[in-house]
């Protein structure tokens, strides 16, 4: 799962909904990542309750958090880490989050997501044409399906779109939350620390919250 932009197109939550779905199907996924940030070096298996986002990186400890019997893993050589991780686990397929460009390891299916707010052809790490090594284009965070034809004349490849719909405002501690639909003319003070943050703040609105200060830092914040 990657992408040619400098982040924020959802690949993370796409991991998350692919281990779903291959569990679904009766498969045994492992998660692989480089841990973007991370403190520490070489393979590490990460555990939720024993790691913090410091050690193992923000994205694999989140992962790990919902998945708790999930095998996930850190290791800025993914074929070394992707043998260790097989090797140890008994997985039968892995996933790996944000390894696009990382061309050595064997796949049988690249992902690539793009942010219907920021389109590759304007925000690239790679070069555009990179698109045609893609089995699957993902299209997140489409603001309606007017977008879609945009989009499927730029893109030489399946596709598939994708919209976000919010459902509540959940607390940290856990629990219930305010459903989004009585969040309408609340007034807030809201952050984010994502790759895309003016995305988020344009969802809130959307979502008729009165957002009367926006905080906005970098990907990968740590507060």
């Amino acid at each position: 799962i990657g992408n040619l932009s400098a982040g924020g197109t959802g690949k993370t939550p796409m991991v998350e909904h692919l281990v779903r779905q291959l569990r679904a199907a009766g498969r045994n996924p492992g998660v692989l990542s480089r841990g973007y940030g991370r403190s520490s070096t070489g393979y590490l298996r990460v555990n939720a309750k024993a790691h913090s986002a410091r050690e193992v990186g923000d994205e694999p400890l989140q992962i790990a958090a919902k998945f708790p019997d999930l095998p996930v893993a850190v290791c800025a050589d993914r074929v070394a880490g992707a043998r260790q991780l097989a090797q140890e686990a008994g997985i039968d397929c892995l996933l790996l989050d944000d390894a696009f460009q990382h061309r050595r390891l064997h796949r049988d299916m690249n992902v690539v997501m793009v942010d219907a707010n920021r389109p590759p052809w304007n925000d690239l790490r790679e070069p555009f044409s990179s698109i045609r090594r893609a089995d699957l284009v993902v299209v997140t965070k489409l603001a309606s399906l007017g977008q879609v034809p945009r989009f499927r004349s730029r893109i030489p490849r399946p596709a598939c779109f994708t919209a976000l719909t919010p459902q509540r405002l959940a607390p940290f501690g856990g629990g219930p939350g305010i459903p989004a639909a009585a969040l309408a003319q609340r007034v807030c003070i809201a952050f984010s620390g994502l790759g895309n943050n003016e995305a988020f703040e344009r969802q809130l609105l959307g979502m008729g919250l009165q957002v009367v200060k926006f905080i906005s830092f970098k990907d990968h914040h740590r507060y």
